[in-house]
C-alpha cells in the first residue's frame, strides 16, 4: 500500500488551484464526480486533490519539503520562518481555502 493523494479542501476552487500552481504544482488530471469537478495536481511525487465545500475549519495541515525556503514567492505567510534544533528551517503560509501550509526546507540549499 502507498499513498495515492492528499485531499485539501476549499471554499474557492479556482483561487486555490492558482495558488497551488503558483506553488510549482501541475493539474494532471480533473475527474467529475457527484457533479463536483475535482482537480488533481503533482509536484514531484505528491500529489493533491482539491475539493469545493461551503466551509473549512480545520486544524490539520500540509506539509511539503521545498529545497529553498527563500525561492518560496506570493503566498501569504503567517508564521516563520523558523530554524529548528537540528537544523530544519520551516515556515507556514495560509492557503486561500484557509489551510495552513508547512514548508520545511531539510538541507542547505545548493549555490
Amino acid at each position: 500500500m502507498r499513498l495515492h493523494h492528499i485531499g485539501v479542501e476549499t471554499a474557492n476552487l479556482q483561487a486555490s488551484l492558482d495558488f497551488y500552481i503558483r506553488l510549482g504544482f501541475t493539474l494532471v488530471d480533473r475527474v467529475r464526480f457527484l457533479d463536483q469537478d475535482i482537480p488533481f495536481l503533482q509536484l514531484g511525487s505528491c500529489t493533491i486533490e482539491l475539493l469545493e465545500v461551503e466551509s473549512t475549519a480545520s486544524e490539520q495541515h500540509l506539509c511539503f519539503e521545498v529545497e529553498d525556503l527563500q525561492a518560496i514567492r506570493g503566498a501569504k505567510i503567517i508564521e516563520g520562518p523558523y530554524t529548528l534544533q537540528n537544523g530544519w528551517k520551516t515556515l507556514f503560509l495560509e492557503g486561500p481555502g484557509g489551510e495552513i501550509i508547512e514548508l520545511l526546507q531539510r538541507s542547505c540549499p545548493k549555490i
